[in-house]
């Protein structure tokens, strides 16, 4: 058994690293022990108690929609914890179960600051269900499609990032400060139906794989980093 306190310390308030929503701490996280019960699945949608913040979790990916906008990460059940990279800086969830509840919160970024945030099962997630503008500002698909642009935040030494989805290849030529719109000039763009798709990324020795989920009419962001 361990306490909450003890847990906080691994854990960062899941919709504020996003920057979807203000910072609420919740008074019943900060003092209660939880147990932690390895029984149960992670696996498929969580809905944040008392917001609009919705989570899905696969075999491998990690998917978190708040108001449409999607945030694209990766999922290992070993640990459990997920992972998501936010404008070049990599927060590493942990996630426990405790009274049939997910509990989800920080990497180290969040110590000292935040508690961890209570979901719960969901029977329907209609933020990624519905489609939305996933973690840039516009440029989505029509209702039958939906847009992913992937992008890199510096100057990466290797050149052109040339990446593959659904054996479709687009280029990376240019970088960003900050997360970009879908169509951004100089990112690799694709437009495909609503699903998530494996991808592979190279420039020179550099490689990277993953997952990218899009929604019909939504606009998905992937970042490429070390």
């Amino acid at each position: 058994m361990k306490t909450i306190n003890k847990y906080a310390k691994y854990l960062l308030l899941f919709v504020m690293a996003f920057q979807m929503t203000s910072c609420e701490i919740e008074d019943d996280t900060t003092n209660d022990e939880v147990e932690n019960d390895p029984s149960q699945s992670y696996y498929g949608d969580w809905k944040r108690d008392g917001m609009e913040t919705y989570l899905r979790l696969g075999e491998s990916s990690a998917i978190a929609c708040t108001n449409g906008n999607i945030t694209n990460g990766t999922f290992n059940p070993s640990e459990p914890s997920m992972t998501f990279v936010i404008q070049g800086d990599v927060l590493k969830f942990p996630l426990m179960f405790t009274n049939g509840q997910l509990l989800v919160g920080v990497p180290d970024q969040g110590v000292n600051t935040h508690n961890a945030q209570y979901y719960s099962k969901a029977d329907e997630n209609p933020c990624l269900d519905a489609g939305g503008n996933g973690g840039g500002n516009g440029g989505g698909g029509n209702a039958t499609t939906g847009n992913a642009t992937f992008w890199v935040q510096t100057d990466l030494g290797c050149g052109n990032i040339t990446v593959v989805l659904n054996g479709t290849s687009g280029v990376i030529s240019n970088y960003y400060s900050s997360n970009p719109s879908c169509n951004a000039s100089g990112s690799a763009n694709f437009e495909l139906p609503a699903g998530t798709y494996s991808y592979s990324a190279s420039c020179k020795n550099l490689t990277w794989n993953g997952t990218i989920t899009i929604t019909n009419g939504g606009c998905s962001t992937m970042q490429l980093t070390l």
